[in-house]
């Protein structure tokens, strides 16, 4: 039987089993491992938004981890995988329909 690490880069939150974040130079970077996988900005609600809810749709991880590393609130995590899951990411991207329009 072969045991991997849970290996983190330093200073890194962990969020679930293997998958980390490291706020740097204004920038959130998940890691899976000690791996890149994505980066944005801090001020790019929208790139976390996609990227925490992709994380929970796929499984990598549950809404109260990214509520427990992130500080948000737990409606805000269960509209935005709601979104994800209905649309995927391009619903984050689509004009907002608001009435008068």
């Amino acid at each position: 039987m072969d045991v991997m690490l849970p290996l983190i880069p330093h200073g890194a939150s962990k969020i679930a089993n293997n998958l980390s974040v490291v706020k740097e130079n204004g920038d959130w970077i998940y890691f899976h491992g000690c791996l890149p996988v994505a980066i944005h900005a801090e001020s790019d609600v929208i790139a976390f938004r996609i990227l925490t809810a992709s994380f929970i749709n796929t499984g990598r991880c549950k809404n109260i981890d990214i509520i427990r590393v992130f500080g948000v609130s737990k409606s805000s995590v269960i509209r935005s995988v709601k979104k994800y899951s209905e649309g995927g990411a391009k619903a984050f991207l689509s004009a907002k329909v608001t009435r008068g329009n």
